[in-house]
């Protein structure tokens, strides 16, 4: 959870941030479902996590 009360979640189409109340989606990064299928750090979103400066995310790409 964000300290605004936003959320850092891995959704289908992306990784991407929800409202406190889920009403409202910002797509961050959009998942790469184009092919070839080639892995690429787009693929993947595990485990999210917001730096303590909150300018970077780091996840784990598979």
């Amino acid at each position: 959870m964000l300290s605004d009360g936003r959320i850092l979640v891995v959704a289908t189409d992306g990784l991407a941030i929800f409202s406190a109340d889920g009403a409202q989606k910002q797509i961050i990064v959009k998942q790469n479902h184009d092919v070839p299928f080639d892995i690429t750090y787009d693929d993947y979103f595990n485990n999210p996590q917001l730096s303590p400066d909150k300018q970077s995310i780091a996840y784990d790409d598979g």
